[in-house]
């Protein structure tokens, strides 16, 4: 104290100043640490969380291209095992698969559908023909309901169709159709 020349009241304001003034930078740098490091943490869990999300999906991603790959394989499979011919066609890949809101594969339905039509069995018939050819082919094999629907559906297509014009038509009425009481539902397409 005998260095400064300032009297001592004042020096001792002075320094009492710049304490509290030290004081208050420290604790602010203090503040600043402790939100510093408590971002620090969010950001390592939200980071660790993140990452943690993008393996996952890229594994799901793997298992999915490694699942449609195998499906690949397994139609391309299918394709060379059933080599069969329905009216004089192979079956294509297009037709194992079945249609959109269907069960069955386009090859089960023409099979289904040409036995009751052309070969003329009974819808139970074509029924068990068909869990006969799966003994033999792995395929889903459908209930005589599902056959008669099938034929249900392509009659009414076809009453849809437009009729080309003719001169040379006959009429033949049909007494039996009232016997079956059916309805017919429209099928409307998406």
């Amino acid at each position: 104290m005998k260095n400064y020349k300032t009297p001592v009241d004042r020096l001792v304001r002075i320094f009492k100043k710049s304490l509290e003034s030290w004081k208050n930078k420290a604790l602010e740098r203090q503040k600043q640490l402790r939100s510093m490091g408590i971002k620090l943490r969010d950001l390592t869990i939200s980071r660790d969380i993140w990452k943690k999300r993008a393996f996952d999906a890229e594994n799901k991603l793997k298992k999915i291209e490694e699942e449609k790959e195998q499906s690949q394989r397994i139609d391309e499979k299918k394709g060379q095992q059933v080599g069969d011919v329905i009216e004089g066609e192979l079956i294509t890949a297009e037709s194992i698969q079945a249609p959109y809101a269907h069960r069955y594969p386009v090859f089960v339905m023409q099979l289904g559908i040409g036995s009751v039509l052309d070969v003329l069995t009974g819808f139970r018939g074509a029924a068990r023909n068909l869990g006969l050819i799966s003994g033999l082919i792995n395929m889903p094999v459908p209930t005589f309901n599902t056959i008669n629907q099938w034929i249900f559906r392509l009659g009414y297509y076809i009453l849809q169709q437009s009729i080309e014009y003719r001169t040379d038509w006959i009429a033949i009425a049909d007494i039996t159709a009232t016997l079956l009481t059916v309805r017919l539902i429209k099928v409307v397409k998406v």
